[in-house]
């Protein structure tokens, strides 16, 4: 059931995202970290959410809090893919 929830609530970010509501997108993508702070697939949404926006130094917060939480609770290092979207945002 949590997995349906987190997907759910993915799915309607992603929806706010593409009518161009980035606060309600990053609304309910905090909610899904809140659940599942390793969900890399959500802090993938919070960080494009942040390029929209123009804010930089979000965007490497956000990466932070993933590679963090990752570290903290399975010992992993942030997937490539969300490296490459890092690193393609910030273009480091």
């Amino acid at each position: 059931m949590q997995e349906r929830y987190l997907a759910a609530n993915e799915a309607l970010a992603e929806l706010y995202l593409d009518a161009g509501d980035v606060g309600g997108a990053v609304a309910v993508g905090e909610d899904v970290l809140r659940t599942d702070p390793c969900r890399e697939s959500a802090h993938r949404l919070l960080m494009r959410c942040f390029a929209l926006q123009s804010q930089g130094q979000l965007i490497a917060r956000q990466f932070r809090r993933c590679a963090e939480a990752l570290e903290r609770e399975v010992g992993l290092r942030p997937a490539g893919e969300t490296q490459r979207l890092y690193h393609e945002l910030t273009r480091t």
